[in-house]
């Protein structure tokens, strides 16, 4: 019987193509992200926010002058009229300033970007894989349930992970590596990614052994390095997860929770 492909693994493998495609052509993906800019959504990420800002930076000087009552027109197009030079004044210095401010943060903010994904991502591939080393406590979870079970361990199945369809949910190498809110943002996607009664389990290196199985790469840059299992326990307990378990392995351990 042939296997049902599976689209999530499709998914990831398209991202992962368009990713190096990306990286293959810097200067068209470029070209081709600025073009797409103005017809992008708003959203509510820091460049979508500076985009706000910078709409608004515009201080239209023009106030209205309608009214239902008679003479009061005339009245506020003659006050309008002599404050006009100090109203346009006073704006053209707002939206310098503004624009500068928003120009001086969307640059921190690329800056930031770029060393959170470019940077993450080759220290995640430096991470060592120690699923193996725990396969038989995987493999028990796995059947204990009726269901997919979903290994995610690089950014790009990360992005693409579906919300609330898998059984058992392995996070693997994301969680061991980067800052401690980029971890808990990870976490948080993962427990998004778990059914209703299913499992996500968190496999993470030992921190004792930590300097034994990493390279150089990821010890430096992937800093400060696995979490004990305690604070993995605390952190699932933290979102609702029953059933905290830990289970130990050679240079390894297990932590598993159920939604």
């Amino acid at each position: 019987m042939a296997e049902t492909p599976d689209p999530w693994r499709a998914v990831v493998e398209i991202s992962e193509a368009a990713a190096a495609d990306r990286a293959a052509h810097a200067d068209l993906a470029a070209r081709l992200d600025a073009a797409a800019t103005p017809f992008r959504a708003t959203g509510t990420g820091v460049s979508a926010l500076l985009d706000d800002v910078d709409r608004r930076a515009v201080v239209d000087v023009d106030a209205p002058v309608g009214s239902s009552r008679p003479v009061v027109p005339q009245l506020k197009t003659s006050v309008r009229k002599a404050v006009a030079f100090v109203a346009r004044h006073l704006a053209q210095q707002t939206t310098v300033l503004v624009g500068g401010l928003s120009a001086a943060v969307r640059i921190l903010d690329e800056r930031v970007q770029r060393l959170e994904h470019d940077g993450h991502a080759d220290i995640v591939a430096s991470v060592p894989d120690v699923r193996p080393r725990v396969a038989t406590v995987l493999g028990s979870l796995e059947a204990r349930t009726d269901g997919i079970r979903r290994d995610v361990g690089s950014r790009s199945e990360l992005d693409t992970l579906p919300r609330a369809d898998a059984a058992v949910v392995v996070g693997y190498r994301l969680v061991d590596v980067g800052p401690i809110g980029s971890r808990l943002d990870v976490l948080d996607r993962l427990v998004a990614a778990v059914a209703p009664g299913g499992w996500l389990a968190i496999v993470s290196v030992a921190p004792r052994a930590w300097l034994e199985l990493a390279d150089p790469v990821a010890q430096d840059l992937g800093r400060p390095g696995p979490l004990h299992a305690e604070t993995w326990v605390h952190l699932l307990r933290e979102r609702g997860g029953a059933d905290v378990q830990v289970h130990e392995a050679t240079g390894a351990h297990v932590v598993a929770a159920r939604w």
